[in-house]
């Protein structure tokens, strides 16, 4: 089915205006047709429109006015180009938007050594809660506290090296010769 100018026209302003609209996001590769009013053209999409030439667009937009189609430009021609633009500029700033959301792998470790800390200094802060119950309170029986202070030991043992920050190996210090020599 070969579709006229003029409903390759209208079809293609009314998927851009959906676009624009927020009621269809385009495609990567649909995206990448809407660099330039050229490429635009060359941008076909199954049983929507066809491909067609430059000229063929620019020559019916601006000798043609489609009733349907309102706009507030100059001609047609106008109203697409705009459009395209625009939506092509809000795309772009978009993925810029999205990228610069996105973490850094820095980032990532840096929450990762923040949530390791902050797991290292929960446990420690209920090992001295339990041993500091288990020393005062006088209120437990004998087999609570023997079973709570092997559990203390034991985890004590299993986690005797905790730490959130990677060890460093220890530094060798050496003398660096230097300075202004007297000539």
């Amino acid at each position: 089915m070969k579709n006229s100018t003029a409903d390759n026209v209208r079809t293609r302003i009314s998927w851009l205006q959906s676009i624009w609209n927020g009621t269809f996001m385009p495609t990567l590769a649909h995206q990448e047709k809407l660099v330039d009013m050229k490429t635009f053209c060359t941008l076909e999409i199954k049983n929507e429109f066809k491909t067609i030439s430059y000229n063929t667009l620019k020559n019916f937009c601006t000798t043609n006015s489609l009733p349907e189609i309102t706009h507030t430009s100059e001609n047609l021609w106008e109203h697409l180009l705009s459009l395209r633009a625009n939506i092509h500029t809000t795309l772009i700033q978009t993925k810029k938007d999205e990228k610069s959301e996105r973490p850094t792998p820095e980032m990532k470790i840096n929450e990762a050594f923040n949530q390791a800390q902050l797991a290292t200094l929960a446990y420690l802060e209920m090992l001295r809660f339990f041993k500091t119950l288990v020393e005062s309170d006088s209120t437990l029986n004998h087999a609570t506290k023997a079973q709570i202070t092997n559990f203390l030991f034991e985890s004590s043992l299993r986690f005797e090296d905790i730490m959130a920050t990677p060890a460093s190996s220890p530094k060798t210090w050496s003398l660096i010769q230097g300075g202004k020599v007297d000539a």
